[in-house]
């Protein structure tokens, strides 16, 4: 259903543990509808550091091309209807933030909707 995309430069692992952490705590939340890929623009990967999360998390290293090329390669390898980025240094505002976004996307309008490729 969802495909978190989290866009990842230079940034030390320091920086992006906090969103790890509090995507970790979601609640109320079914695994096997969310994607979370990871997409490195131009940097190294987290592999040891991805593991053991209550979601799998793949990774895509492109060539250093910015912002805009990162969610590009976010979107031309998501398989769910719906996006969401995610800049490695965000986080989840409460345990239940996920699943009130899921609600949402699965009103049936919104289901009306997913039939395009859409972006939240």
């Amino acid at each position: 259903m969802l495909d978190i995309v989290i866009t990842h430069y230079t940034e030390p692992w320091e920086v992006c543990r906090p969103l790890f952490e509090t995507l970790d705590a979601q609640r109320g939340v079914d695994w096997d509808q969310i994607r979370v890929t990871v997409i490195h623009d131009g940097s190294w990967t987290f592999d040891e550091l991805l593991s053991g999360w209550a979601f799998q998390v793949r990774q895509l290293v492109i060539p250093h091309g910015g912002i805009s090329a990162a969610r590009n390669a976010g979107i031309r390898n998501a398989q769910e209807p719906w996006i969401m980025f995610c800049d490695c240094d965000d986080c989840f505002s409460n345990v239940f933030a996920l699943e009130d976004i899921l609600n949402v996307l699965e009103d049936p309008e919104m289901e009306r909707l997913a039939d395009r490729k859409s972006v939240v």
